[in-house]
């Protein structure tokens, strides 16, 4: 039976409209503005700009190119389905024979290009997985590709082997355009990447010419530098203006002398030292900078320490009448008296070694609307964090907050019955609660249906004493709606937990999050309401061979079905190799493992409440799950917690509480 399963499988999804090879389209390259956004100078930045476009102007060049390849391959493979539909097979060897030119296209573009992206698997195509298209419907395998189209060919005169001739041809039509829009993209990318190593060169020459204009590296630099390094010259001469104004005044709050005047005095001292610096870096680009600059602050500490004297010298060298021997004399002045008054520290108001935290008063807990007299109380009711004691007569005693609340504690601290349990207790707003222990439910149920609530006991485990309500998560997928895209991938995401190893790993829980994703959304169209449930989608992932191909033919057959989701998982998973494929559903029913418990199947199997009214009418639905089950079980739980925060965000209704 399962001989014969196989080849009927893939001829249906063959002699069917193509479901998996669509005409090519690509993303097409736009610039992007962060190569040229952070660039200061106008040339740099309309150069930057211009190199950017170039780089997708080369990208989007080769994407025309192969969408007018691929244009090709999807009008071939057409034309095979339509001679084949209507067997027509000395047409179907006509259009057999025309594509075989962009086939031979494709692989000499493969072969020129093999470190592409995706190269690899178009040769791969044209190699050995060729055996791997005849081997399953029954022919022998061919020596080359051109003996395949042979054998494609010969078959197609063989009564009975016409139906296997097209499937061999369609697939591998549909294979190459699929893996050729990968490879295009990769050809794309490539020509992309060699005008940013042309823009890279470029930018590498010009910094070069750059540098030798700054350091003065060639004769040709030093001199042709000198207009750039004047007018760049006061960046270095601010930047140690800076440093020495910031460390003068740490070093008068270190010592307990005036800050401001230690400050002022070293910017004072450093004048001079600053006029040689801005010299040597114009006119001595050549040294290293490091030696500029520590020869600098070392001046400059000179400077400071020896003001007078040292500048009272410099005078009477250049001439104590002349401008500049004046001017050496008013900043020896100057120096002096700022450094006569060091020694008279700023007065200092008391610092209160043990900050400002208190406990608030009663009339501060007013002013910040956590008490209220009873005529006056927020429609919103808030949360119950705690009592006043000597709070006015009338009040509410109990501090309330409306917003976030979060609370750490160790265990047996009190946390249920200090928190918990009392807002439970009162708070009229509807409320989803993770029981634990299951304490919660035990104390409280009674009260909230007294509060009017509709009150739910989800405990699969019959923590206490019943297995209570149901809800299954799949009724919020309805494949008529385009929400169910949105939907479906929320439910994949929660039941596939990676394990953040990254490179393969993550490929296969992507792909199983694809594959549950159509498996949930195949099993929400069937036609028994009774098994539109995860337990079903557990039954049929993990179901013999020939019974799992059915499913992934039924999926594959209806592409209108769910938008196509089904469809497109059904031949995605068909399309990757054997050891791929096993990869991908041993990630998936690992995942989903948890679901062969029969409580927590049944937990999931119907609805006994609709989540989407919770912000509608009071309701309290309450998730008891025993410590020792929530690492087995972690998926129910995330199953549980994504279904509600996605049914709160999806309804528009405002409640008069919070949920």
């Amino acid at each position: 039976a399962r001989t014969r399963a196989v080849p009927v499988l893939i001829t249906a999804l063959v002699l069917l409209p193509s479901l998996s090879a669509t005409a090519a389209t690509f993303n097409r390259c736009l610039p992007l503005s962060d190569a040229w956004g952070l660039i200061h100078e106008p040339e740099e930045k309309e150069q930057a700009r211009q190199r950017e476009t170039l780089r997708c102007d080369a990208e989007n060049a080769t994407l025309d190119l192969w969408a007018a390849k691929l244009a090709a391959l999807n009008d071939a493979r057409e034309k095979l389905q339509a001679t084949a539909r209507a067997k027509n097979w000395q047409a179907f060897r006509a259009a057999l024979d025309d594509a075989k030119v962009p086939l031979l296209e494709l692989r000499k573009a493969a072969t020129e290009n093999h470190d592409a992206q995706g190269a690899a698997s178009v040769l791969s195509l044209f190699g050995q997985d060729l055996n791997y298209f005849f081997q399953n419907v029954g022919l022998p395998a061919p020596s080359s590709f051109e003996d395949s189209l042979a054998k494609i060919s010969q078959a197609t005169e063989t009564t009975g082997q016409e139906s296997k001739a097209a499937t061999v041809a369609v697939s591998i039509l549909n294979q190459a355009a699929e893996r050729g829009q990968a490879f295009g993209v990769g050809l794309s990318r490539a020509a992309g990447d060699k005008v940013k190593a042309e823009t890279l060169a470029l930018s590498k020459a010009t910094g070069d010419t750059h540098l030798d204009r700054l350091k003065g590296r060639t004769s040709k630099g030093y001199w042709d530098g000198f207009p750039e390094r004047i007018a760049s010259v006061w960046k270095p001469w601010l930047i140690v203006l800076l440093i020495v104004g910031f460390g003068g005044f740490g070093l008068g709050k270190k010592q307990r002398l005036d800050p401001v005047a230690a400050a002022a005095a070293a910017v004072l001292a450093y004048a001079l030292p600053g006029v040689v610096m801005a010299g040597a870096f114009v006119f001595l680009p050549f040294l290293p900078q490091w030696l500029i600059l520590a020869a600098t602050l070392a001046g400059t500490a000179i400077t400071y320490v020896y003001a007078g004297p040292l500048f009272r010298r410099l005078a009477t060298m250049v001439g104590n009448g002349t401008w500049a021997g004046r001017r050496l004399l008013t900043l020896s002045g100057a120096l002096e008296q700022l450094r006569a008054g060091l020694a008279h520290p700023p007065t200092t108001s008391p610092v209160a070694t043990h900050g400002s935290a208190r406990w608030g008063s009663v009339g501060e807990l007013r002013q910040a609307n956590h008490l209220h007299e009873p005529q006056n109380a927020p429609q919103s009711a808030g949360m119950a964090l705690a009592r006043v004691p000597d709070a006015p007569q009338g009040f509410d005693p109990r501090l309330r907050h409306i917003g976030h609340v979060v609370t750490v504690a160790p265990n047996g601290s009190g946390k249920g019955i200090g928190a918990v349990i009392p807002n439970l207790l009162e708070y009229p707003g509807s409320c989803l609660v993770l029981d634990v222990k299951g304490e919660n439910a035990a104390v409280t149920v009674r009260a909230r249906r007294e509060m009017g609530h509709k009150v739910f006991l989800v405990d699969p485990f019959e923590a206490n004493g019943s297995d209570g309500a149901a809800f299954n998560v799949m009724d919020r997928l309805d494949p008529a709606s385009a929400d169910c895209v949105s939907e479906s991938a929320l439910l994949a995401d929660s039941l596939v937990i990676a394990d953040n190893r990254g490179g393969e790993n993550d490929h296969f829980s992507e792909s199983a999050k694809t594959l549950l994703q159509g498996m949930s959304l195949h099993v929400a169209v069937l036609p028994d309401p009774s098994r539109r449930h995860l337990g079903e989608l557990r039954r049929l992932l993990t179901a013999d061979e020939e019974t799992f191909l059915g499913t992934l033919a039924e999926m594959a057959a209806d592409e209108q079905a769910a938008f196509g989701l089904p469809a497109r998982a059904a031949n995605t998973l068909m399309g990757m190799a054997d050891r791929e494929r096993g990869s991908v559903l041993s990630t998936a029913r690992l995942n989903t493992a948890f679901l062969d418990d029969p409580r927590i199947a049944k937990a999931l199997s119907r609805s006994d409440f609709d989540l989407s009214a919770i912000k509608a009418e009071p309701m309290t639905v309450y998730l008891v799950i025993p410590a020792n089950k929530i690492t087995a079980n972690a998926r129910f739980v995330r199953l549980f917690v994504v279904s509600v925060i996605a049914a709160v965000t999806a309804s528009p209704k405002q409640p008069p509480h919070r949920v």
